[in-house]
């Protein structure tokens, strides 16, 4: 069996530095929003996802918060940054 590397603890990477891709849900949490906004931001275009065929959705950490804080200036109230 191979061996995962294991994620960091909340950085959005695996420990070897790679990417991790979040889902709707995780990044839900970090925004202090419900996945169903999550989702409704990706659909709109607001928010940078991956998608492979109509209901896998991957989100990378960082371009997430990224586009968000450009879009207002900051990204707004109960969102953990992880700084």
């Amino acid at each position: 069996m191979k061996h995962l590397p294991s994620i960091g603890p909340g950085n959005g990477q695996y420990d070897d530095g790679k990417r991790r891709l979040l889902t709707a849900r995780e990044l839900a949490a970090l925004l202090g929003v419900t996945s169903s906004t999550v989702r409704r931001w990706a659909r709109s275009g607001r928010v940078p996802c991956l998608r492979a065929g109509h209901r896998f959705i991957r989100f990378e950490r960082e371009a997430a918060l990224r586009a968000l804080s450009m879009e207002s200036g900051s990204i707004g109230k109960g969102v953990n940054r992880g700084n």
